[in-house]
């Protein structure tokens, strides 16, 4: 379980991109409410939420867990880089402690801390061809999400819409044509849609799948067109997480930030 707030949003996208199914609770209180109907492995905790803050949930936590043999993990996640704070966290029952900002091999090294090497789901990422260990981009890039929002005057997601819009109605079209350029090992027709498909990608903060749809179109300029099985795979499904995470980003109020 991940508690976050909603300048915490891209650290549910890069448990995502580990593999790791990430339930989320906006405060202490809801996080408790939660512990009540299901079982967690992992809770990264943020330490500062309105309601029931950090420290008063894990306390609760703690609690509820005395006199049985649970126990569950809880990372603190704050911004408090102070002396002492790794410490006042720990004597709250906390296990363990990243400080905010981090990086995703910050985030992968601190599962793996606690759940051995093979944490990140590794297995179940066997069959979806190209997977994102073999990047090192983020599903989204968050830095080009913020400066699309600061193109409009108001600071809203509506520029990031309209080309998302674009970018979906235009890949309706694209993605079979890719396909069908592949099968039929036109290498032309493949140079062409994946350089524009890379750059629209880019343009709308999807990175990890401009990332694979540049290393396809290097393929393509290749002649390599018969190993591009499992990057189209791949092309397919994470044009659908990419899409689905920007519409999410979409009801985000960035002007109240």
């Amino acid at each position: 379980m991940f508690v976050w707030n909603q300048r915490q949003r891209l650290a549910v996208a890069m448990l995502e991109w580990l593999g790791i199914h990430a339930d989320c609770a906006s405060n202490g209180a809801e996080v408790i409410e939660k512990l009540s109907l299901h079982t967690y492995d992992l809770i990264f905790m943020d330490c500062q939420m309105p309601v029931l803050d950090g420290y008063e949930a894990t306390r609760k936590i703690r609690a509820m867990e005395a006199g049985s043999d649970g126990h569950i993990i809880i990372i603190a996640m704050t911004a408090n880089s102070l002396a002492g704070e790794m410490e006042n966290c720990l004597a709250t029952g906390m296990d363990d402690y990243l400080s905010k900002p981090y990086t995703l091999e910050q985030l992968s090294s601190m599962i793996k801390k606690w759940f051995g090497p093979d944490s990140e789901t590794e297995e179940t990422a066997t069959n979806r061809g190209v997977t994102m260990t073999d990047y090192q981009e983020p599903l989204i890039n968050m830095e080009t999400i913020q400066e699309l929002v600061e193109l409009d005057p108001n600071h809203t997601t509506a520029f990031l819409k309209e080309l998302l819009d674009t970018f979906e109605s235009t890949s309706i079209s694209r993605i079979p044509e890719l396909e069908t350029a592949i099968a039929g090992n036109d290498q032309e027709t493949a140079i062409n849609i994946t350089h524009s498909m890379k750059s629209s990608a880019g343009f709308i903060g999807a990175e990890l799948l401009s990332a694979i749809i540049r290393d396809m179109e290097q393929m393509s300029r290749d002649n390599r067109l018969a190993e591009m099985d499992k990057h189209m795979q791949s092309l397919k499904q994470y044009y659908e997480k990419s899409v689905a995470r920007l519409r999410e980003i979409l009801t985000w109020n960035f002007a109240s930030n």
